[in-house]
């Protein structure tokens, strides 16, 4: 066998590239996709972005929406590929009217839109927000 017959045989052995591997799941049609840990990598949920992104790189994206009158929340949690403006840092935004809250956050890696956890920032935030209100009356 010549060496190149080799190296095609070897390198349709590896696979280039990797995809992203985000939670898809709909809390609506299964509850329990509301409380997923960022390291359930067993989840039958946990799975690897696939499909037809029009040449966009695939990103996690988890949607938690509180519709208000009902007092219910749901969230979708998804694979990703059209972006508002050109982000590539992990980036929330929030949206509401009289009877719904939307939270709508994407980020860029294996498994990032699992349930939420405080990170250092957010815990700053609050305990300065509990200071403000609760020590300066």
């Amino acid at each position: 066998m010549k060496l190149e017959q080799y190296f095609v045989m070897l390198s349709s052995v590896f696979v280039v590239g990797q995809a992203i591997k985000c939670f898809q799941c709909n809390s609506g049609e299964v509850p329990e996709c509301m409380d997923l840990s960022s390291n359930d990598t067993d989840s039958p949920f946990y799975k690897e972005c696939q499909g037809n992104y029009e040449g966009n790189k695939p990103f996690c994206r988890k949607i938690f929406s509180t519709i208000l009158y009902a007092e219910t929340a749901k969230v979708v949690r998804t694979c990703g590929w059209i972006k508002e403006v050109n982000e590539t840092i992990d980036f929330c935004k929030k949206a509401d009217t009289d009877f719904i809250t939307q939270m709508s956050c994407l980020c860029f890696s294996d498994g990032c839109n699992s349930s939420y956890h405080i990170t250092p920032s957010s815990l700053l935030i609050v305990t300065a927000l509990l200071i403000r209100f609760y020590i300066f009356k």
